[in-house]
């Protein structure tokens, strides 16, 4: 597998097997998602197709330090998944390229990971966002993988420093990440830059520099810049750019 590029779609996916369940896997996602699909292998190496998308993947040791994640989960792990997650034997590296049209290329990239889970997979790492999330989060996301909202949920997530809140996950779309003030509160915040990711990751395009944008009661202008500083964790976010969303 080649190094991805910074608009790919990225998860780690721990698991109790290696690549000898491949018929498992391919038998999950077929029966969770009514659709055929293509899986093969050769070594460690492999690739899942369907309906002209393929998801690239490779199969590598443990990671045991996964666990001190389990709290970044949207939805909490269970007890058995805790249990399975600390078991790991194998870890299933999932990349799928955003290419022509991002939203559809990360809808089935969330049918691969969904399949995975319905396989017996003890989570999903979403290196971009340094994220976490349990079986139990990929289930409800996943329920209806086009909606934008719940693409937006589980491939972008937020950090804040120095009075400011960022996205990371956009990258990903091959879209800008984006960043706003939090004088009106954490929440409001966080809220303000997860709406605005939803509505670009289903136009496939940003806004365009001095947009007006109506949030619920509230006003924003959207201005283009460079990520500064960049993302001390995750140093490829922001490789198409910054978009500051300023309230009015």
């Amino acid at each position: 597998m080649n190094p991805a590029s910074a608009d790919t779609f990225v998860a780690v996916v721990p698991a109790p097997w290696d690549q000898a369940a491949a018929a498992l896997v391919k038998q999950a996602y077929e029966e969770t998602w009514m659709r055929n699909c293509e899986l093969e292998f050769d070594g460690i190496a492999g690739h899942l197709s369907d309906d002209g998308l393929t998801a690239q993947l490779l199969i590598e040791d443990a990671i045991p330090e996964m666990v001190e994640l389990a709290g970044t989960s949207f939805e909490p792990f269970g007890p058995s998944d805790a249990v399975l997650l600390q078991n790991h034997s194998h870890v299933w590296r999932v990349s799928v390229s955003a290419g022509e049209s991002s939203k559809s290329a990360a809808a089935f990239f969330v049918r691969v990971l969904s399949g995975l889970v319905e396989a017996g997979a003890s989570g999903v790492l979403i290196p971009m966002t340094v994220r976490l999330h349990s079986p139990r989060s990929l289930r409800v996301l996943a329920v209806d993988p086009e909606n934008e909202e719940a693409l937006a949920n589980l491939l972008v997530h937020a950090w804040d420093t120095d009075g400011k809140m960022r996205t990371r996950g956009m990258t990903a779309f091959g879209l800008p990440e984006l960043e706003t003030p939090v004088n009106e509160g954490m929440n409001a915040a966080f809220f303000r830059l997860m709406d605005v990711a939803a509505n670009m990751i289903q136009r496939e395009c940003e806004f365009m520099d001095g947009s007006q944008l109506q949030l619920g009661p509230s006003l924003v202008q959207v201005k283009s810049g460079a990520p500064d500083p960049p993302d001390p964790d995750v140093p490829v976010a922001g490789q198409f750019g910054l978009q500051i969303l300023d309230p009015i």
